[in-house]
């Protein structure tokens, strides 16, 4: 390849990998309106909703086994067995 198309190719993927940078972080930060006071800490506000309860009927008949789509692995920072918890169901922590 000839020198001036390596670098004109050079350029040009310069600014393809500019442009996705900046489609992916450009300067609308958040769900917030421009003028509404950062909280401490520097956490980004976000517009919430309370969720209505609703009640569902679904039947499900499968064999086999289940996966969630979605799960978390819980890791304590010290080894031992837990013997009591602070807290119950629905409470605040």
């Amino acid at each position: 390849m000839i020198l001036r198309t390596q670098l004109v190719v050079l350029i040009g993927l310069a600014v393809l990998l500019g442009a996705g940078w900046y489609a992916l972080n450009g300067s609308e930060v958040g769900a917030q309106p421009k003028n509404a006071p950062r909280a401490a800490g520097g956490g980004t506000r976000v517009l919430v909703e309370k969720a209505p309860a609703a009640t569902d009927k679904i039947i499900v008949r499968a064999v086999g086994t289940g996966e969630a789509r979605k799960s978390a692995a819980l890791y304590p920072k010290t080894a031992g067995e837990v013997v009591a918890v602070s807290f119950r169901s629905q409470d605040r922590v």
